[in-house]
């Protein structure tokens, strides 16, 4: 050990080991801001952040670039600190988990409509309380279900309340639903602006006989929760159960089609005339 060792305090010590476990007994709300921001060794600065409780600093630090942002983060417990970051932290997994914190309607509401992350922006349309076409649309749809056992030969990957599977449905970052499918079948089924109902069909089904099973159509996404670029190649089919009062069960099912360029066949295809021609499974639709 050096003579500057002796006399420096532990947390400044040469050694990053000797240093980490000095500051993982440190308190100095000030010191731990400085070694935070300024050590050169990623461990130390870790154990700083994980003994910061002053929340702007906290704030900060969440905000940033650095791989600090996220552990900042999970230690933000200021209301106000966490709407800033939601709205500004650089790192689009730090604005979502900002996020799950929030339960004020209009601020996830903005975040909804003007996150540059589709994920995040998902996040935000799934907590918000305010309306949402496609939600409405799925829980007055699942609302009409009698309640039957699912079919033995289908695993169910989610169960839950009506509002938990709507949630779920519209929070899923593998697929976005666009239509509901008639009858059973695929090609039935019509994709909508996700800003207006998003269904296949007459807009009030109110006088259809309740069915013991329900299906959408949903449009894959990508890594991020953005609209995968695959046009009507890939899709998914969601199949769903009312299995008692209030428990709905779901699977869904990826499927693809391969489309013919011939057009006059797709036409017929996507106008739902020629249902024999789409070929889920990587068979070839008008082929």
């Amino acid at each position: 050990m050096s003579l500057f060792d002796r006399l420096r305090p532990k947390w400044n010590h040469s050694d990053p080991a000797v240093r980490e476990q000095a500051v993982r007994e440190l308190d100095d709300q000030a010191v731990l801001e400085k070694i935070a921001l300024e050590d050169p060794c990623d461990a130390v600065r870790l154990a700083a952040v994980d003994r910061l409780k002053v929340q702007d600093v906290l704030g900060s630090i969440a905000r940033g670039s650095t791989a600090l942002a996220v552990p900042a983060m999970k230690r933000l417990t200021d209301r106000s600190e966490v709407v800033r970051t939601a709205n500004i932290a650089e790192q689009s997994i730090v604005r979502e988990m900002a996020v799950e914190r929030i339960d004020d309607g209009a601020t996830l509401h903005r975040i909804a409509a003007s996150d540059p992350d589709a994920r995040v922006r998902l996040k935000a349309r799934t907590r918000s309380p305010f309306p949402d076409p496609t939600r409405d649309f799925i829980r007055r749809r699942l609302s009409k279900l009698r309640p039957a056992p699912r079919p033995p030969d289908v695993a169910a990957e989610f169960s839950g309340t009506l509002e938990e599977v709507c949630a779920s449905l519209i929070g899923d970052t593998r697929f976005k639903i666009n239509g509901g499918i008639e009858h059973h079948d695929p090609a039935a089924a019509t994709a909508h602006d996700q800003t207006k109902a998003p269904f296949g069909g007459s807009a009030d089904d109110s006088d259809a006989a309740p069915e013991l099973s329900t299906q959408f159509l949903a449009f894959k996404r990508g890594e991020r929760g953005e609209p995968a670029r695959t046009g009507l190649a890939a899709y998914f089919q969601i199949k769903i159960w009312r299995t008692d009062r209030d428990v709905y069960e779901y699977r869904a099912f990826e499927k693809r089609v391969d489309v013919s360029p011939d057009t006059a066949k797709w036409s017929r295809i996507s106008s739902g005339t020629a249902a024999g021609e789409l070929a889920p499974e990587g068979g070839t639709a008008g082929g």
